[in-house]
């Protein structure tokens, strides 16, 4: 048992080391505690092995469809809604409670052998009524839509979804026709959740491997900027052998589309609401809202620094964990919602890193909520270091020409 148990300790930590990110690799050696952060990583909560257990324990067989569907269904869906574990757990409550007990004296089943027919709406009208209240309560609370985005073009090429429109300058003005041709590519994959595919040099006119990576290194940065609604991307990697050509896998950090519906339905929601707590708000203080959001309702992923869900708007909306591409990300989307002119940016601090471009008073101005997250406390001296641009100073842009001159000055700060 302790040889599985630190053979499966190498297993989970090896992702860390791959990604090169020490602390990663570290932790997930330690036994038991690895664990536990790969259940977070992979967002599995360990409370659904014990409602498993249980529901077997008082369920017959039979019974296993309906405790997926009366005891997991609503725990993961309200989870995923962004309410949280503990309202989940409460949601709970009249499932986990009643069905064992209805089962228990054969109220519940989902069929019933002796009259060779289903038997679950017929034998449990209460239940099912209730089913039908919660769910109702969960539609009109969490998956209604909001008003509809007038900068929304669902014509556009770069259309994703409802929580943002793309301009495509970056694609529009800066690439070439092979670099357009990739950053469409890749583009159109991605939104049909298709990671694993293989590039026709030929067809996208590279002379060599080499020059078809810079392609899409180009187009990835490309993407990066005009695309932080991208729920889904997160980044690439490429290989190629002479016996099977060029391979290119698109990384996805949420992989499932349904739950990229969901957040994306959610994600909305809260957008509403900021928008509604700025709309009387000047550009400088909503610049100093967007920058506060993010510092309060987020922490920066020190463990897990290189997953994939970090990289996405995704993980700060929903899970409130991210690193600087997604509150970069998120930074970009809630600015356009609000009325703000943005940049999302990449280059270098004291790594590799993403950070936003802000328009205030017909000047451009950087801006870097990461800060706020890692200084969470606002009566920190250095809290408001995110809108100062000396702090900023040494900071390096990687493809300058894609954006406006930035200020040097402190313009932007707010005392």
């Amino acid at each position: 048992m302790l040889v599985a148990i630190c053979l499966l300790s190498l297993l989970i930590s090896i992702p860390g080391f791959v990604k090169r990110s020490g602390e990663s690799f570290i932790k997930g050696l330690i036994p038991g505690y690895n664990i536990y952060l790969f259940l977070s990583a992979i967002e599995f909560p360990p409370i659904l092995l014990i409602l498993l257990a249980l529901g077997l324990i008082f369920l017959p067989d039979r019974m296993f469809i309906a405790t997926l569907l009366c005891v997991v269904l609503p725990f993961m869906v309200n989870d995923a809604y962004g309410k949280g574990k503990v309202s989940a757990i409460l949601t709970l409550f009249l499932p986990f409670i009643m069905y064992p007990f209805l089962a228990y004296f054969n109220g519940i089943y989902i069929y019933n052998n002796s009259k060779g027919r289903y038997g679950f709406f017929k034998k449990n009208k209460i239940l099912c009524l209730l089913l039908i209240i919660f769910s109702l309560y969960m539609y009109t609370n969490f998956t209604v839509l909001v008003d509809g985005n007038s900068l929304i073009n669902r014509d556009d090429m770069h259309y994703v979804n409802e929580l943002y429109m793309s301009d495509g300058r970056v694609y529009d003005e800066f690439l070439n026709d092979k670099e357009k041709k990739m950053y469409r590519y890749m583009l159109d994959n991605t939104r049909k959740y298709k990671g694993s595919l293989v590039v026709d040099m030929d067809e996208f006119e590279c002379i060599d491997y080499n020059e078809c990576g810079a392609l899409i290194d180009r187009a990835h940065e490309a993407i990066l900027v005009d695309h932080p609604e991208l729920i889904n991307y997160a980044g690439y990697r490429w290989s190629y052998r002479e016996n099977s050509g060029f391979k290119l896998t698109l990384e996805f950090a949420v992989s499932n589309i349904i739950s990229a519906k969901i957040g994306e339905m959610r994600i909305q929601r809260i957008i509403d609401n900021i928008k509604d707590d700025t709309e009387n708000m000047t550009d400088k203080e909503k610049i100093r809202y967007v920058y506060e959001w993010i510092g309060e309702n987020n922490t920066y992923d020190s463990t897990f620094t290189y997953m994939d869900k970090n990289q996405s708007i995704y993980n700060v909306f929903m899970k409130k964990n991210a690193v600087c591409a997604g509150f970069a990300k998120a930074s970009q989307v809630i600015f356009q919602n609000i009325g703000i002119n943005s940049y999302t940016i990449t280059g270098e601090s004291t790594g590799p890193h993403m950070w936003n471009v802000v328009e205030l008073d017909g000047k451009y101005y950087f801006y870097d909520s990461t800060v706020a997250t890692s200084a969470r406390d606002s009566g920190s001296s250095w809290y408001y270091d995110g809108l100062k641009q000396d702090y900023m100073s040494t900071y390096t842009v990687d493809f300058p020409e894609w954006y406006p001159e930035i200020e040097k000055s402190n313009g932007i700060y707010i005392e």
